[in-house]
């Protein structure tokens, strides 16, 4: 039984709605949610170097909305991304979930 894949891995456990580490002074790993949207991104001096999002709606539209972010403020990304439709509703909303402490 210990040596069960299953075991080893143990229980199943939600991912966190937002979650921040500060790597060094001023750069950041965010991951955060809301609703069905999810966002990995990496923060420097309060602007998005690069983003990773996924939302079951972006009909693989996710690459695009990724480079878009790029070099935005974290406090700037737009409320609303338009074209994007409902994910362009709630990735803002998950962005707005972090505080970052610098």
């Amino acid at each position: 039984r210990s040596r069960s894949k299953a075991w080893l891995r143990g229980p199943e456990r939600p991912d966190p709605k937002c979650t921040q580490v500060k790597v060094r002074a001023g750069v950041f790993v965010l991951c955060s949610e809301y609703e069905r949207a999810r966002a990995v991104a990496t923060v420097v001096d309060g602007r998005i170097e690069r983003a990773r999002v996924s939302d079951p709606e972006l009909n693989g539209s996710g690459a695009l909305l990724q480079d878009r972010l790029a070099g935005v403020a974290i406090g700037d990304v737009p409320a609303g991304l338009g074209g994007y439709g409902a994910p362009g509703r709630r990735l803002p909303a998950a962005f707005a979930r972090a505080r970052l402490v610098v």
